[in-house]
């Protein structure tokens, strides 16, 4: 029995052997191709929709300037529960209703001749018919809580009028005009803003460099474009343009 299993064992060892000389071993797998490097060197360009209202660039500054302030509707004041500081609370405490502004109590207060019921108070400076008119748009496109930051900058032929005043008008002219400007600095026309960007306290407040109180008040800073923009007209000595 035991010679009939080692004649067994032998056999198949022959067979092997005589496979392993017919066929050549099969050549190693070629090495996986290593990932390529991505260039992330550039980004992808974001052109904001000029006809779209963006909440957070253009509504939220306008209300934090003019409604959301100290003794008025931000979160620790919030006069008779309206909270005026951020999206959640503007869309439930002013009753905004979205497609129809008609039904949206922040629109109807705008337009108030009351001055116990009018906003904001008659001691503050009223929204102009633009800023009305974009809250009004922004509510006919839904009241969204969208936001668009394009990543190119235009500090091509920098004005005051074009450029300049609507940043200062939406982020700043809120807290620094009416009876009581905050820090008592008054930021309403090209006379007020331009002094305070000549003497430097403007830049030092919005660039947020500890030499001056961080601006704006209670909210993000401004983009890099925007201080780009109120930077190179102030060194280009700020003028009447």
């Amino acid at each position: 029995m035991f010679v009939k299993i080692k004649s067994i064992f032998v056999i198949a060892f022959l067979i092997l052997a005589i496979w392993a000389c017919e066929h050549e071993p099969l050549p190693p797998a070629d090495p996986p191709i290593p990932d390529q490097p991505v260039d992330t060197s550039g980004t992808e360009e974001i052109v904001c929709d000029p006809d779209t209202i963006y909440f957070k660039q253009m509504i939220l500054p306008l209300l934090n300037s003019n409604c959301s302030v100290t003794g008025c509707h931000d979160q620790i004041t919030a006069q008779n529960d309206v909270i005026l500081s951020d999206y959640q609370n503007i869309m439930t405490t002013t009753e905004v209703v979205p497609f129809q502004p008609e039904e949206s109590d922040i629109i109807e207060v705008l337009f108030l001749t009351d001055p116990e019921e009018s906003m904001p108070p008659p001691d503050n400076t009223p929204l102009t018919d633009e800023q009305k008119n974009l809250l009004i748009e922004w509510i006919n496109q839904g009241a969204l809580n969208n936001s668009c930051e394009p990543t190119t900058c235009d500090t091509i032929d920098v004005s005051f009028a074009v450029n300049v005043f609507p940043i200062i008008s939406a982020n700043c002219t809120g807290c620094h005009s009416g009876s009581e400007p905050s820090g008592e600095i008054y930021l309403t026309n090209y006379t007020e803003i331009s002094d305070q960007s000549l003497n430097g306290e403007l830049l030092n407040a919005i660039k947020w460099n500890g030499l001056a109180e961080n601006m704006p008040y209670n909210n993000d800073q401004l983009s890099d474009c925007k201080i780009s923009i109120i930077e190179l007209w102030i060194n280009n000595g700020a003028p009447n343009n």
